[in-house]
């Protein structure tokens, strides 16, 4: 509990002027958390570095894809974007609903950064009910997304189903 309610918690306000504006929480992928703010992706260091210029403390990762950041805020559709962060390949998932495809209300678009390269990569026709990382017992990881129409669960990176997840045992 915080200290005002007999807690030890202290808050401390290490940044303003920016915030994550989505429905879903903020992704943390370690040293860094990734924000959806209205200037577009960040990766926040939470303020570790100490530095007096906010602007030190935030990488705005986004740039190359600022027509669709501005879209979907200009058209408010992005309170329904996610973030996801997948370790084992350092990809950032960002599923969200363009309001100039189909279709509407629902996540009808998804791009993927990789913070190796720092490229984007666009994935056609999924459309996005949730993200998740399933944890192996062995210690390794799954991706898997909701379908958004049908309701499945789709292993994203499963060999059996190389180029289309959606296959069904028969």
């Amino acid at each position: 509990a915080p200290a005002g309610e007999g807690g030890n918690i202290q808050v401390t306000r290490i940044g303003h002027g920016f915030g994550h504006i989505t429905n879903s929480p903020p992704e943390n992928i370690g040293d860094w958390d990734v924000v959806f703010s209205k200037d577009g992706l960040i990766l926040f260091d939470g303020g570790r570095r100490s530095r007096i210029n906010l602007e030190a403390e935030k990488i705005i990762f986004s740039k190359n894809i600022t027509p669709i950041i501005e879209r979907i805020i200009r058209k408010n559709t992005y309170k329904s974007a996610i973030l996801k962060y997948y370790p084992k390949n350092k990809y950032i998932y960002f599923a969200y609903e363009d309001p100039d495809k189909f279709p509407k209300g629902r996540l009808n678009s998804i791009l993927v950064y990789d913070l190796l390269t720092g490229e984007w990569w666009p994935y056609k026709n999924w459309i996005i009910g949730s993200l998740a990382i399933q944890k192996q017992c062995d210690g390794s990881e799954k991706m898997l997304y909701g379908d958004g129409v049908d309701g499945y669960v789709h292993e994203i990176e499963n060999p059996k189903f190389k180029n289309d997840s959606r296959k069904e045992i028969s």
